[in-house]
């Protein structure tokens, strides 16, 4: 099902607040219908104050309001669709040639909240509560894929272009341990029960399970039929309780799988205990997976809990696979036709997803199908989102991306 894409003027929310304020009396801003990649409708919204009260003109037959605090509907012609703006926006001014953001990861504490963010310049960052800088990581010599904090909070793991995977301590920014074996980028790690095992996956066509007290990786995962495939995206999950006896080196790996994303558009599924491949989901899309996301990493693939999984491929499509049928996709929409879906975040039956063409969404995901529903496309300052987190109780989404960009939604 192909899904039109909806771009909003990026600072459409001052044009209202000048007019508010009787800064001027009437301003207009643009939102963009794009059917295709290559196809775009402009429509213009008035704005102006008439009795204290904002009223907007879309043009004969058409509407736009404001549906909630950050939340906006536009009816135009026979398509409608919705925006939501920032809750905080913590962007810096983007300097020139200034690194773009390309990771995040939060941790919460009793009273402790962190965010660590990773650059192209191979740098991680990490704020507190109040956005400070606490420390600068450096080490790396390629572009940061991916941070996590470790279930503690004083401790982070990241992942890089240069093949190499670094433990870092909160506290002083000391790098205790470096995790080297990959031979091409490492583009997704996640960090095993309370920490002593972490995973990765690499462009070498390879998962590692690591153990972080030695460094070592102590079993390397492949596809079996094509050992070579490159990975793009990962995601570990726990699908049956934790019943067997711990491994030597091995610290919470039974009851977990973790899946891959190929160049090939197959994901691959491993039993993290038994080191057995358990099932391939096929290249149904003919198109290179890019990004994975789960509805839970509790779930159980039952008919009583099924367990869904999100695939962002290469050619646009989003689509809905669920491991009890895994020959077929349960379900696809066609986003931005050709450009890729580049990142994904599941949170409380929402699904955020970014593509290549600077347009990020979110869907509302069905908690008893798992069917992706109608999308609010998210402000973003015409910048790109790379990567999302959850924030405290799940309720906000960090988001961060190119130009610096670093908000709340």
């Amino acid at each position: 099902m192909p899904l039109i894409n909806y771009n909003i003027q990026p600072d459409f929310v001052e044009c209202m607040r000048d007019v508010q304020s009787e800064t001027i009396a009437e301003d207009s801003f643009y939102v963009n219908v794009e059917p295709s990649a290559y196809e775009v409708d402009e429509y213009h919204v008035k704005v102006k104050l008439k009795e204290g009260v904002l009223v907007f003109d879309a043009g004969a037959g058409n509407s736009f309001e404001q549906i909630g605090p950050r939340t906006f509907e536009a009816r135009l012609g026979s398509h409608h669709c919705k925006f939501q703006t920032a809750h905080t926006n913590c962007s810096s001014p983007a300097e020139l040639g200034s690194p773009d953001f390309t990771s995040v990861d939060a941790f919460q504490g009793n009273d402790t909240r962190l965010y660590a963010i990773g650059n192209t310049a191979g740098e991680v960052s990490v704020h507190g509560s109040q956005r400070e800088q606490i420390q600068v990581l450096r080490g790396h010599k390629a572009e940061i894929t991916d941070v996590k904090f470790f279930p503690s909070g004083q401790v982070i793991l990241s992942s890089s272009m240069d093949m190499q995977l670094k433990i870092w301590s909160v506290s002083d920014g000391s790098n205790p341990r470096t995790l080297k074996g990959h031979k091409g980028p490492v583009t997704a790690s996640a960090i095993v029960d309370r920490g002593r095992n972490v995973l990765s996956c690499s462009r070498d066509g390879t998962v590692k399970l690591w153990e972080c007290g030695s460094g070592e990786a102590i079993h390397t995962f492949t596809r079996r039929s094509n050992r070579a495939d490159a990975m793009n995206a990962m995601v570990l999950l726990e699908h049956t309780a934790a019943t067997r006896e711990q491994r030597y080196l091995e610290f919470g790996t039974a009851g977990k799988i973790v899946l891959a994303g190929h160049d090939s558009g197959t994901i691959s599924c491993h039993d993290l205990y038994s080191k057995d491949q358990l099932l391939e989901l096929p290249n149904q899309f003919m198109s290179t997976c890019a990004s994975l996301a789960s509805t839970s990493q509790c779930s159980t693939p039952s008919s009583q809990s099924p367990f869904f999984l999100y695939a962002g491929y290469a050619n646009g499509v989003l689509a809905q696979w669920d491991l009890r049928m895994p020959n077929k996709a349960v379900d696809s929409i066609s986003w931005n036709q050709g450009s890729s879906v580049t990142a994904l975040h599941f949170q409380s039956w929402r699904l955020f997803a970014s593509s290549d063409l600077d347009s990020s969404a979110v869907f509302h995901i069905n908690a008893d199908s798992g069917a992706i529903q109608s999308p609010t496309f998210l402000v973003s300052q015409e910048t790109k989102i790379s990567a999302y987190a959850t924030l405290g109780d799940q309720r906000e989404t960090l988001a961060v991306g190119s130009g610096g960009l670093c908000a709340v939604y």
